[in-house]
């Protein structure tokens, strides 16, 4: 389900084209498939400075921007979450799994 409520500071095109295209994806594989569409259609590798923290964390997709598409979870018990992460310091929920 799409998060609505994105800071200002996070509300940039890239974000805006990939809410557009998750705006009807339900199931986390269908959100996981359209991610992988950016990934194939970008091309782009991780950047350097983006880290996968926790054990669930898992790379998406590098945008054109140079923004990353990144899944992860707090704790198995917790939804999915599809992070945009602009730089090494800001990122948002852009995406969230409905229990």
């Amino acid at each position: 389900m799409i998060v609505r409520e994105i800071p200002a500071r996070y509300r940039v095109p890239a974000v805006e084209a990939v809410q557009h295209a998750l705006r009807d994806a339900v199931t986390v594989e269908d959100a996981r498939a359209r991610v992988a569409h950016f990934d194939l259609a970008t091309g782009k590798k991780r950047p350097a400075w983006y880290r996968e923290e926790r054990p669930d964390d898992t790379h998406g997709a590098t945008l054109v921007s140079g923004a990353v598409l990144a899944w992860g979870r707090f704790a198995p018990f917790e939804p999915w979450e599809l992070f945009c992460w602009l730089d090494a310091d800001r990122g948002t929920v852009i995406w969230r799994e409905k229990l």
